[in-house]
C-alpha cells in the first residue's frame, strides 16, 4: 500500500506492538496525524472487520485477517517499497535467502559505508524500514541495505531495484505451510523486479522463475582474505560475502574498501560466535542455525577438528539423514550431543553413537570427558529454539553461560 493510500484510510489498525508496530504507530503520527490509529495486541484470533486498514507486523500470521478485504491489509516493508520511485528502489538492496541474511546485510553496509557511500541497515536486520524512510526520500541515506525475510516478502509485490538472493533450503514451514509456499515467498524479493534491475546470485545458486531482471553470479571471497583463525573461512560465508564483491563490481565502487571491511569486519552474536578458549577447547555459538543444511556447513568447515556437536530444538520435521552423512565423511570422530528436545528422536535415529543429554551443564561435562584438547566444540542445533527457548538468543546466551560457568 502507498503512502498516498494511507493517508486516505479512515482508520488505522496496527496489529502488533514489537518494533515493526512501534514504527508503524510513529511512522502513521508523522505521515497521517488526521486519521485515526489503534496498536491491537497480541492477537492470536480472528480479527473483527471494522472498517481502515491494517498494518501487520511480519510475526503475525495473515490467516488472522481473512475477513479483512486484501487492499485494506499491509505491512511495514509493503508501505516502504510500494511508495518509493523507480529511482528511490534502484538504491535498495535487498539481501535474502534461507540463511546467512543478516551477517551479509551487516558486511554490506559496512562497505558501502567505507566505500564513501552513506548506507543504513534496515528491515529484519538493522531498523525497522518505515524508520529509515523520511530521511532516505530527503538523501541523508545513499543507500539502504534491507534483509528481508520470509514474513516480510510473503505479500510483497514491490520487490528492490537490486536484490541478492543467498540460498535457499526448507525452512518455516509451519507459517508458510509447503516448501513450495516458503519458496514462493522468498521469491518476491526479486519477482516483481523491473527490466534490466539487478539480481544477484552466488555461482552455486540458481532459480526456476522467469523474471524481468538480468542476473549476475557472484564467486566466493577468497577465504585467504580472513585472518587465519577466522570462520567466515567457511566456503559458505565466502560464498555469501562473494555477492557483496559482485555488488562493487556492478556499482564501479572500489574493491579496497571490501578489503578494509574484512579486516576490521566483527560477525554478529549467536552466528558462529567463537565466545570462549577454556580447558584447552575452542568454544563456538552458532545458535542462528537451526535447519540441518546449515550445520552441515559448519561440520564440513570444521572437519576433524570438530570435537564435539551440540544439536536439538523444535521438530518441523527435518531430514536429518544428509547431517548424519556429512558427520561420517567430515567429522567422523566428533562427539554428537542430542538435547532433550522434540527433535531429539529424529537426531538419535539418524546419528549413529549420538547421546542423548538434558541440558547444556551435561552436555560440557560430556565433553570435557570425551574429546581432546585442541578441538573445537560447537553448538549447532541445526533445528529452531522455539519448544524450550523464546529464540536463538536466549538458547545461545545460555549455551555460553553453562560453558562459562564451567571453566
Amino acid at each position: 500500500m502507498k503512502l498516498s493510500e494511507l493517508i486516505l484510510a479512515e482508520k488505522i489498525y496496527i496489529a502488533g506492538d514489537g518494533l515493526e508496530g512501534r514504527a508503524a504507530d510513529k511512522f502513521c503520527a508523522a505521515h497521517c496525524p488526521y486519521v485515526p490509529r489503534e496498536i491491537v495486541s497480541p492477537i492470536s484470533e480472528s480479527v473483527e472487520d471494522e472498517g481502515g486498514v491494517w498494518i501487520v507486523s511480519p510475526g503475525i500470521p495473515r490467516k488472522f485477517f481473512d475477513n479483512i478485504p486484501k487492499e485494506r491489509i499491509t505491512a511495514g516493508t509493503e508501505i516502504f517499497f510500494d511508495s518509493l520511485s523507480d529511482a528511490e528502489r534502484a538504491r535498495v538492496i535487498g539481501v535474502s535467502g534461507t540463511k546467512g541474511k543478516s551477517t551479509t546485510t551487516k558486511f554490506c553496509t559496512e562497505a558501502l559505508n567505507a566505500a564513501g557511500r552513506v548506507a543504513v541497515a534496515a528491515g529484519n536486520y538493522g531498523v525497522p524500514l518505515l524508520e529509515v524512510f523520511d530521511d532516505f526520500e530527503l538523501g541523508k541515506h545513499e543507500y539502504v541495505v534491507a534483509e528481508l525475510s520470509s514474513y516480510q516478502l510473503e505479500n510483497l509485490h514491490t520487490s528492490p531495484g537490486i536484490a541478492i538472493f543467498l540460498n535457499l533450503f526448507p525452512d518455516h514451514l509451519d507459517r508458510h505451510g509447503s516448501v513450495e509456499a516458503y519458496e514462493t515467498a522468498k521469491h518476491n524479493l526479486f519477482l516483481h523486479q523491473k527490466k534490466n534491475e539487478i539480481l544477484i546470485l552466488p555461482d552455486v545458486s540458481d532459480i526456476s522463475v522467469e523474471i524481468l531482471s538480468v542476473i549476475h553470479k557472484s564467486t566466493p571471497l577468497d577465504p585467504e582474505l580472513f585472518a587465519k583463525d577466522s570462520s567466515f573461512r567457511a566456503a559458505h560465508w565466502c560464498q555469501n560475502l562473494g555477492t557483496v564483491e559482485k555488488l562493487f563490481e556492478l556499482l564501479h565502487l572500489p574493491h579496497e574498501a571490501i578489503e578494509k571491511t574484512i579486516q576490521e569486519f566483527e560477525g554478529l552474536p549467536h552466528r558462529m560466535q567463537h565466545f570462549s578458549h577454556t580447558h584447552d577447547r575452542e568454544w563456538w555459538d552458532d545458535a542462528i542455525c537451526t535447519n540441518p543444511e546449515a550445520a552441515i556447513a559448519s561440520v564440513q568447515f570444521f572437519g576433524k577438528k570438530l570435537g564435539a556437536l551440540i544439536l536439538g530444538g523444535q521438530d518441523r520435521g527435518m531430514d536429518c539423514s544428509p547431517l548424519a552423512t556429512a558427520l561420517i565423511t567430515y567429522a567422523p570422530e566428533a562427539l554428537v550431543l542430542v538435547l532433550e528436545s522434540e527433535a531429539a528422536k529424529r537426531f538419535l535415529e539418524a546419528i549413529p553413537n549420538a547421546i542423548l543429554v538434558q541440558d547444556f551443564d551435561e552436555a560440557v561435562t560430556h565433553v570435557l570427558q570425551s574429546t581432546s584438547e585442541g578441538t573445537d566444540i560447537v553448538l549447532c542445533p541445526a533445528a529452531p529454539s522455539y519448544d524450550s527457548f523464546k529464540n536463538f538468543k536466549e538458547k545461545g546466551d545460555a549455551w555460553q553461560k553453562a560453558v562459562t560457568l564451567m571453566g
